[in-house]
């Protein structure tokens, strides 16, 4: 089960655990030119949720500018 942890625009954070019950990070974002749907996913062994956040907001940033550089 996921459990939203953060919303950046389009971008969202989720924390999750794996078939064995360790920790990790879902990140969700969308393309809005074509709608395909991306996920990332990080170990929460080696990311903390500071580091996970701060992966987010760059992601929802490099999006900004992508939509901002096609319109």
């Amino acid at each position: 089960m996921r459990l939203l942890v953060d919303t950046f625009g389009h971008v969202r954070l989720f924390k999750d655990r794996n078939l064995i019950g360790l920790p990790r990070w879902v990140i969700e974002f969308h393309d809005n030119e074509f709608g395909w749907r991306h996920t990332k996913i990080l170990s929460g062994i080696r990311y903390n949720r500071e580091k996970a956040i701060e992966i987010a907001k760059q992601i929802q940033k490099q999006e900004e500018e992508w939509e901002s550089g096609i319109k």
